[in-house]
């Protein structure tokens, strides 16, 4: 017969265990860390966020900054509870306990409940919420979602532009949109804050509205025949051709500065003059540094040709053959790229082209 004392004993004994298991679920979070950084007290607080919440039922987070190289997940059944300072919840405790996203991605997905922090500059690429997404058995209480953003037309290599300017997902292609498509994205600015005009680079799509595709770009006789330097700057070498990606510029200066603008003699003018004056496209002679980003993303962008030529034995030639740059020499000749005879898994060969030889134009425009 078990006594009264033997009662006492396990009542005791289980309120231990109790207590002692209601601590080991409890992780404290600081910035920076504190004492061993274990997490087990705030004498000893983490500064791993993720770390915490794996090992506690709940996180407790002081006071601070906490940067987020890669997205949040606050599990199912976990919490995490911001706004603490001295062992105490304190008010304004949430404008003061920073949950900041520091690369491309959300800041927290979360399953179970996240409390008293503030979530910011967090960016959700092609999908809803940028700072916070949240499941189904979740919970975000008396937090702060600011300065976040959501960009489901961000752009992507591979992408189309239409006639408008708009952006089209190269998996949002279908035969009602295809005829607008002008032009195949191949560089993306890494800021992602970039406005319209300046988030990237798209080569154009050969031939007039109307579809199928077929063919490559124009073959001009000249690059100009006027003599001497149009863009009042000259690469001698190849590190500072590749340097060059200003394009518009270049194409800007070499029409002013030349004697000869006709279209079929002057690459520059060809470029301006390509496509629909109706259209909201820009087009212009790319730099040698935007045709070596062109060559580099090829596997993309033959990819995306792919989708629009039904005729296979077109798809070789869109990109082919030697090609003409808006960056000159010192001499009579300009930089260029030769795509001739390349297959998928070649990238081109940086080349030096006479301003007077038969070579392709290939219109690009800024987005």
């Amino acid at each position: 017969m078990i006594s009264k004392t033997d009662i006492a004993l396990l009542l005791l004994f289980a309120a231990c265990l109790f207590s002692f298991a209601g601590r080991a679920q409890i992780r404290y979070v600081s910035s920076p860390a504190q004492g061993n950084g274990t997490g087990e007290n705030w004498e000893n607080a983490s500064n791993n966020l993720e770390e915490m919440l794996l090992q506690g039922e709940e996180v407790r987070v002081a006071l601070g900054t906490y940067s987020l190289y890669e997205e949040l997940v606050v599990p199912a059944g976990k919490r995490l509870i911001g706004g603490w300072f001295n062992g105490e919840r304190v008010e304004n405790g949430t404008e003061n306990t920073i949950l900041e996203a520091r690369g491309e991605h959300r800041v927290a997905t979360v399953a179970g409940l996240l409390e008293g922090v503030m979530v910011t500059n967090g960016l959700a690429v092609r999908e809803n919420g940028g700072g916070v997404w949240i499941e189904s058995t979740g919970e975000v209480r008396n937090c702060i979602v600011r300065n976040n953003r959501s960009v489901r037309s961000y752009p992507q290599v591979g992408d189309y532009l239409d006639k408008d300017g708009d952006l089209i997902p190269q998996t949002g292609l279908t035969l009602s949109n295809m005829p607008d498509v002008r032009a195949i994205v191949f560089w993306v600015n890494p800021d992602t804050s970039a406005q319209k005009g300046n988030r990237g680079w798209a080569v154009a799509v050969p031939d007039d509205v109307g579809r199928p595709y077929s063919g490559g770009f124009l073959i001009l006789n000249s690059w100009s025949e006027s003599p001497g330097s149009l863009t009042a700057k000259a690469c001698a070498t190849l590190r500072e051709a590749l340097a060059d990606t200003a394009g518009w510029a270049n194409t800007q200066s070499i029409v002013a500065n030349s004697d000869y603008p006709d279209p079929e003699t002057n690459a520059a003018q060809a470029c301006i003059e390509y496509g629909n004056p109706t259209e909201n496209i820009r087009w212009y002679l790319p730099a040698q540094g935007q045709l070596r980003h062109l060559a580099s993303e090829y596997l993309a962008i033959y990819v995306s040709y792919e989708r629009l030529i039904e005729n296979p034995n077109d798809r070789y030639y869109i990109l082919d053959a030697p090609t003409y740059s808006s960056t000159e020499t010192e001499t009579n000749e300009i930089w260029g790229i030769d795509f001739g005879g390349m297959y998928v898994d070649d990238h081109g060969v940086t080349t030096r082209l006479l301003k007077t030889a038969s070579n392709r134009v290939i219109p690009v425009t800024s987005f």
